[in-house]
């Protein structure tokens, strides 16, 4: 993890395992009502996140 001083953020550096994790973590957050952080993980690393059909809720968390 490594923090931006120009951008005043963080950045993490991930393996592709943990960012589909993160992907899924970002869905699960979008279902509580807030989709702003999934969309811009989607549209940034091109990973989004949707469960496989027939899957309940539950067997969805990484």
């Amino acid at each position: 993890m490594v923090h931006g001083r120009g951008a005043g953020r963080w950045r993490l550096y991930l393996a592709w395992e943990r960012m589909v994790s993160v992907a899924c973590g970002l869905w699960l957050h979008r279902l509580a009502g807030s989709a702003a952080e999934a969309n811009r993980f989607s549209r940034d690393y091109g990973l989004p996140y949707q469960p496989p059909a027939g899957v309940p809720l539950e067997a969805t968390a990484l």
